[in-house]
């Protein structure tokens, strides 16, 4: 991730490309590792601390935007990316002497006997839908509020722009909350409840006439989403145990997919539609997909 961050700002556009290729490739490697060594480290208390986690990647993704307006200003754009490689290498240089001690946890869940007994091929094919679901509903939402809203304002405005950062705002707040939420609501409510409010923002942005209604309604879209991916994660530790290392790569995969595949199949259905608010349809129709999911998990998990 350093050295894509430090040779983004190229000459070329072939260089640049393949910067953020590095980029990405790196930020592939690190997000399964943390999430799942998160997951196993925090036992039962895993999925408070994943939302911690990733409400720390939700404040830094915020903060990272009036940086780089910033250094736009200033003309220190190459100078902010360079020191985002040097910290990028330092991390990576004192976690060479870090301690992490999973071989140890690692086979205190193997002796468990408890994750086997909970883990069959249809709850393996149903956890696999729900983290390709999941991102393709986030990015769909994300990536399209802002080009939504501008056509309900019929134009360019400050709050226009700004509609993703009203999502990712309800998404990283969500997060920080979902911790204390977590010590009287468990996993499965939390996540049908979240699914629902999700299901609710985007029936808001639907139907809105106005630009304040479309923000509000992306706003709880965000706040729906907030704990549904960690406690995704959470699940995946806590079912499969010392397993889940071998399945995870994969899940994480899917869930890339579901990033790549999201956004697209928003612009499809506008396009064949002629209407933005149908393709908005698209994850609508994957939070209601993902509750009916998860409503079935629970019977299986006892979630």
């Amino acid at each position: 991730m350093g050295f894509g961050l430090a040779t983004l700002n190229a000459s070329t556009h072939v260089n640049a490309l393949a910067a953020a290729a590095a980029l990405g490739l790196g930020y592939g490697l690190i997000t399964p590792g943390t999430n799942l060594y998160v997951a196993e480290a925090g036992r039962a208390r895993s999925a408070a601390l994943l939302n911690l986690l990733n409400f720390t990647w939700g404040a830094g993704a915020m903060a990272c935007s009036p940086l780089i307006a910033v250094a736009l200003a200033n003309n220190r754009l190459p100078s902010l990316l360079i020191s985002y490689a040097i910290f990028g290498g330092l991390l990576a240089f004192t976690l060479l002497f870090a301690r992490f001690g999973a071989e140890k946890h690692e086979k205190a869940i193997d002796t468990s006997g408890a994750a086997p007994l909970l883990v069959g091929r249809g709850v393996t094919i149903a956890l696999a839908t729900l983290f390709f679901m999941y991102v393709c509903m986030e990015t769909s939402i994300g990536v399209w509020s802002a080009e939504y809203s501008r056509r309900i304002a019929n134009g360019i405005t400050n709050m226009t722009t700004l509609a993703p950062m009203f999502f990712y705002a309800g998404l990283t707040s969500g997060r920080g909350l979902a911790p204390l939420v977590l010590l009287s609501l468990s996993e499965g409510p939390l996540v049908i409840g979240g699914l629902s409010l999700v299901a609710i923002g985007t029936t808001v942005v639907i139907f809105s006439a106005a630009l304040k209604v479309v923000i509000a309604g992306v706003f709880l879209a965000g706040l729906g989403c907030a704990s549904i991916y960690p406690i995704y994660i959470a699940w995946l530790s806590k079912w499969y145990g010392a397993r889940a290392k071998r399945i995870g790569g994969f899940l994480f995969a899917l869930a890339s997919l579901g990033g790549a595949a999201g956004p697209w199949l928003v612009g499809i259905l506008s396009k064949s539609s002629g209407s933005l608010r149908v393709g908005f349809l698209a994850p609508l129709l994957s939070a209601l997909i993902m509750i009916c999911i998860v409503v079935s998990l629970r019977r299986q998990t006892s979630q």
